[in-house]
């Protein structure tokens, strides 16, 4: 908060002999706080936009301490609304996009005097606390967002981004970069084939079918091979997933039989349980009547209860032999989806590959053609041609593009573009060739 400057030695009733003098101060102060505030540069020529930041200051002359005071309860720094409103305490929401500084103050003041209302009492001050960047790309060193300063033209944001490229003299080598670039393409065919294979082969087994070859691959000198090794590796993997399905299907066999035969056991078991039950059950009845010894009983008790012991130890291998068997019919339902799984993802990357494949083949056929036009020599640039410098300004209608000098005076939020001379406006110098030199290999042409 600034601190009131009292005017002592000054009784009331001289106030008045006074008054001009201290209006005469209050506008030297009003002078010292907007030079302290804004930049050196003039700042009234700017036509605020949204995102701007400004700095607002309110302060008022108090005639009863003779000070002047400011008010730190409104001042401070307020960025402007994507609508174009800068809102203010004690003011409100106040549209700032499209006026000055110089402006703004005004309609702050005006407004803040008549809703407080005073006589021309309070005064705003209204500058830019930060500008928007400017924005450099193309044929730059450094291309990126740069801070804005207010009379920033094009040639001093260039040099913020490091200036313009350099564009060398290149050697062309034409001839070697044909059969280079056919090397290429032809390597890329024979991939192409190859993952083509792969594809029949590979929708062949999720289809649990033949293998079909493709009719470009049947016209291809090495379809025939390429195709003879997929049935090849088809053929390994079918018999690998058939073992691991019968292993599978036998260790189930063995366990459905475990289990049927300890099923037998347990009925011979029960029978048994009950013919020593009922022979339990007489060998009492003749020990209560006296007819028979107690050792007698005994021994039959003890029989009875290993049977229900051994009933037991059966039951138990049973449901273990059953809980095996669910997670071998688990592991074989696994081994199923999991290969079909796996093809899926296969065949999906091997189409992705023979999708990109073609559009290398695209542009390496492109390369040919313009090696092919180029010839060799070696390129210089043209000493006529210079960079091509636009602008893209936000204008009241929407961006603005224009063509703008070294000299252009840059605007915040600016788009700077760059752009050097292409190939076709440089001079190539032509190199002296044997007269036995290769001839370069003829066009290619795509039969996809």
């Amino acid at each position: 908060m600034l601190e009131a400057f009292p005017v002592q030695g000054v009784r009331a009733p001289a106030l008045a002999m006074f008054k001009p003098v201290l209006m005469l101060c209050r506008a030297v102060l009003l002078v010292a706080l907007t030079q302290a505030a804004t930049p050196a540069v003039a700042q009234d020529d700017h036509v605020i936009q949204s995102q701007d930041v400004l700095r607002i200051r309110v302060g008022q002359f108090d005639p009863v301490s003779q000070a002047y005071v400011n008010w730190d309860s409104v001042s401070g720094e307020y960025r402007v609304s994507p609508t174009g409103q800068v809102t203010v305490p004690m003011i409100g929401a106040v549209t700032a996009a499209g006026t000055n500084p110089a402006e703004l103050s005004q309609d702050l003041t005006d407004m803040l005097n008549r809703r407080l209302g005073l006589d021309e009492s309070v005064d705003v001050i209204v500058d830019l606390a930060s500008f928007r960047n400017i924005f450099v790309i193309g044929a730059v060193n450094a291309p990126g967002a740069y801070p804005y300063t207010p009379g920033l033209s094009v040639l001093q944001a260039l040099s913020l981004a490091g200036g313009t490229e350099r564009m060398a003299g290149t050697l062309l080598q034409s001839q070697r970069s044909a059969i280079s670039t056919q090397g290429q393409y032809r390597l890329l065919q024979m991939n192409l084939l190859a993952n083509l294979a792969t594809e029949a082969r590979l929708t062949a087994e999720l289809n649990e079918a033949d293998i079909e070859t493709p009719p470009r691959l049947e016209e291809a000198p090495l379809g025939e091979e390429l195709m003879q090794r997929e049935r090849e590796i088809k053929e390994a993997r079918d018999t690998a997933f058939r073992s691991s399905l019968d292993q599978i299907e036998g260790l189930e066999t063995l366990l459905q039989e475990q289990i049927a035969r300890q099923n037998e056991q347990l009925e011979l078991r029960e029978r048994q349980l009950t013919l020593v039950r009922e022979e339990l059950s007489t060998a009492s009845d003749l020990v209560e009547r006296g007819l028979s010894t107690a050792s007698r009983a005994s021994s039959l008790e003890r029989l009875v209860a290993d049977q229900e012991v051994r009933m037991l130890e059966l039951e138990t291998s049973t449901l273990q032999a059953q809980q095996r068997l669910n997670e071998a019919r688990r592991d074989r339902l696994n081994l199923t989806n999991d290969r079909r799984r796996n093809l899926v993802s296969q065949l999906r990357g091997t189409r992705v590959t023979i999708e990109e494949t073609r559009l290398k083949l695209d542009t390496q056929a492109a390369l040919f053609a313009e090696a092919m036009r180029m010839g060799d020599g070696y390129v210089m640039p043209d000493s006529k041609g210079q960079p091509t410098i636009q602008i893209t300004r936000r204008g009241p209608e929407g961006p603005e593009v224009f063509t703008a000098t070294r000299a252009t005076t840059v605007r915040p939020d600016d788009v700077i573009e760059v752009s050097l001379p292409d190939v076709d406006s440089v001079r190539v110098f032509p190199l002296d060739t044997p007269n036995d030199a290769a001839e370069p290999p003829g066009p290619l042409t795509l039969n996809q």
